[in-house]
């Protein structure tokens, strides 16, 4: 009983854990002296250990579903993010065919801006490609 109301008041996360600790403590205490404690802790002790096997299972299942779609989500989103490097890498392009005859600095910054994109797209392709 000390354990499930502990834990409960840790999950809130109202108070530190020496408050939760001696409000626990003074909880148990006085529901020792109550009529409902025998009726609680025979319930526990016949149901307690079906409803923590299937608290395990249903933990245990949802985080192999959780674990397979975030891996999914990985490497569909690194094929997302790459399809936006050559999006931004063909603006970048085109932005230099414009300054490369007016502003040879600015062309230089876009160039230099298009080959670090090029350094971070190849990374990217090779990680997709190891995957």
């Amino acid at each position: 009983m000390f354990a499930l109301f502990f834990g409960t008041l840790e999950i809130i996360k109202v108070f530190n854990r020496r408050i939760n600790f001696v409000i626990s403590l003074i909880f148990v205490l006085f529901a020792l002296r109550s009529p409902l404690f025998p009726l609680f802790a025979q319930l526990l002790s016949t149901y307690g250990i079906s409803a923590v096997l299937m608290i395990f299972v249903a933990v245990f299942i949802i985080g192999g579903i959780r674990w397979g779609f975030g891996t999914l989500e990985r490497v569909g989103g690194d094929e997302r993010k790459l399809k936006k490097l050559y999006k931004l890498r063909k603006k970048l392009m085109e932005e230099y065919e414009r300054f490369k005859d007016r502003d040879e600095e600015a062309a230089k910054r876009i160039l230099a801006d298009v080959k670090n994109l090029d350094m971070e797209i190849e990374h990217l392709r090779r990680k997709l490609t190891q995957a």
